[in-house]
């Protein structure tokens, strides 16, 4: 759902010579659990699985910088270097954006990264392989509770990435008082005082869903009524906003060009380490719980390939890599113990009280309701 350390949605092509594949399972739960926390960027060895099945290519379609490609963090490079795979990562802002070039065919893609609605509603038109288990060995590194859950209950299609929240994120020494309800984003009286200065997501299930809670209803509502409700509030709401942003939220709430913002946790998180005013909450009314999660299309080029680099992707020190890139939670247990005191202090973890508090966006009658409604008011 969720874009990340935000830059513009480029093509970025790792191409590089091929060095020696590691041996399946080179890396030891031994070794694994003798690291020291914040041990995240120790050597780890690729498993490049068959040599005699792996592609040439890898081609991935994510959430913008959701992977770590850093110079000392660089996952694609490293995968290409050691398996002798010329990787290719393409980025898209939302979850109807992936759709739409899915359902186009012939994508090229071998690894896509859909939240949870959207592989409820990609298996359903049968646009995703159904994954090799023996071929994920490292599942047994995933946390029950992420698993098996309401858009994949057999986990045949799908394996969790990273998960969140959707709340509001808000600079605390100019937001005052501090929020607590989607009122803030919504009261055009107080939303006046920090007009230019708040930022809404760009994702109709996300915007449409806030003004739903807004109103006491659920993110799922397909009621007219209620959807008719939630378009005024955002119809009233948008003269006030700075902007739409999915893609650009965490350096601008960094560096104080907006100070409220409708937010992803992590995006939050990341804001907080550039700037320590930056807080996050989930408002008394509700929000939301996702999980992005990886899958192969199911005319994916090179599907073997692909399944190798998600096994890799589960590996205990290569997710707990992942996570203190993205500052998302993870859903591998194994790497919980090797993330740094320092991303552990500005993750935003939900509480038994918060996850009560928490609902998934689901499918749920017809999805154009909530298109509809964005598209008047985006094109208000």
């Amino acid at each position: 759902m969720h874009s990340w350390r935000w830059i513009a949605a480029v093509a970025i092509v790792v191409v590089l010579t091929a060095c020696g594949a590691s041996p399946a399972g080179s890396t030891s739960t031994s070794e694994t659990e003798s690291a020291e926390p914040g041990a995240a960027t120790s050597a780890v060895g690729w498993d490049c699985g068959d040599p005699t099945k792996l592609g040439q290519t890898l081609h991935i379609f994510s959430w913008a910088d959701y992977i770590p490609e850093e110079d000392d963090n660089n996952l694609l490079q490293e995968f290409s270097e050691a398996c002798g795979v010329e990787v290719t990562l393409d980025t898209y802002p939302s979850n109807e954006d992936l759709a739409a070039k899915i359902r186009a065919g012939n994508s090229g893609y071998d690894l896509i990264m859909p939240s949870d609605y959207m592989v409820a509603i990609l298996k359903e038109e049968g646009r995703l392989l159904k994954l090799d288990k023996a071929l994920l060995p490292n599942i047994k590194n995933l946390d029950p509770q992420q698993m098996s859950l309401y858009f994949d209950p057999t986990d045949e299609y799908s394996l969790p990435y990273q998960y969140g929240m959707t709340g509001i994120a808000f600079d605390s020494t100019k937001v005052d008082p501090a929020p607590d309800s989607w009122s803030v984003l919504f009261d055009e009286a107080r939303l006046a005082t920090y007009k230019n200065q708040v930022s809404m997501l760009d994702d109709e299930r996300e915007g449409v869903g806030a003004a739903l809670r807004l109103g006491g209803y659920s993110y799922n509502s397909t009621s007219p009524e209620e959807l008719a409700q939630a378009k005024e509030a955002l119809l009233k709401q948008k003269p006030l906003l700075a902007s739409y942003d999915s893609e650009n939220v965490s350096n601008t709430l960094a560096s104080g060009e907006i100070i409220l913002a409708h937010a992803w946790n992590g995006a939050a998180s990341l804001a907080k380490s550039e700037n320590p005013d930056i807080e996050w909450i989930v408002p008394r009314e509700g929000g939301v719980i996702w999980q992005d999660n990886m899958a192969v299309p199911g005319d994916a080029p090179e599907p073997y390939t692909a399944q190798v680099f998600m096994n890799n992707l589960l590996e205990a020190r290569i997710g707990a890599r992942i996570t203190e890139f993205t500052y998302y939670l993870t859903p591998n247990t194994a790497a919980l113990a090797l993330l740094s005191d320092e991303v552990k202090q500005l993750q935003f973890y939900p509480t038994d009280e918060t996850r009560s508090r928490l609902e998934w966006i689901e499918r749920g009658g017809d999805p154009a309701l909530y298109a509809d409604v964005w598209t008047e008011v985006k094109g208000e």
